[in-house]
């Protein structure tokens, strides 16, 4: 239930978000690397019960050997984010002159509708952003969930120096 899953699913993340920005404030690589790392760590905890270190590791576990996909996969998460944002501004900006001739009438209504404006486009543009990233981001975990629990061939070049590879 969700009041069974809600301390252990707090903790956990907000564990990986404060190695994501340590990982930040050291340099940027480490934080890009931790942050594709611990991307499944939410859907970990809350699929498959796991808690703190046990869910990190598992985190971890299933985005190895598989980085680059779970890293432009976040880049469109990002780009979802920045859509939203950018709309949220548009819509500011598109509300800015009504605001302004609304001054001219009345100053409270002016200030009742540019703010009720920018809250409902904020609202919208938030939640928008947050179903996709929820959506995308448990697509992504049953993805990496499938591709760690197939049978892997090995490939016939596996083991072979890429220098061999090239000639």
């Amino acid at each position: 239930s969700l009041g069974t899953l809600w301390w252990p699913l707090s903790l956990t993340i907000f564990f990986a978000y404060a190695v994501m920005g340590a990982g930040f404030l050291f340099l940027i690589i480490p934080g890009i690397a931790f942050t594709v790392f611990l991307l499944p760590i939410m859907w970990v905890v809350a699929v498959e019960g796991l808690r703190g270190q046990a869910a990190l590791v598992r985190s971890i576990a299933l985005v190895s050997g598989h980085w680059w996909t779970v890293f432009w996969r976040l880049f469109f998460l990002g780009f979802v984010c920045l859509v939203a944002f950018v709309l949220g501004l548009l819509a500011v900006i598109v509300f800015s002159p009504a605001a302004f001739f609304l001054y001219m009438i009345n100053e409270t209504l002016a200030l009742i509708v540019s703010v009720a404006g920018a809250v409902v486009v904020y609202l919208v543009t938030a939640t928008f952003a947050t179903f996709v990233m929820m959506r995308y981001s448990l697509l992504l975990y049953e993805d990496l969930v499938q591709a760690t629990t197939v049978e892997k061939v090995p490939s016939r070049w596996s083991g072979w120096p890429l220098t061999v590879f090239l000639v």
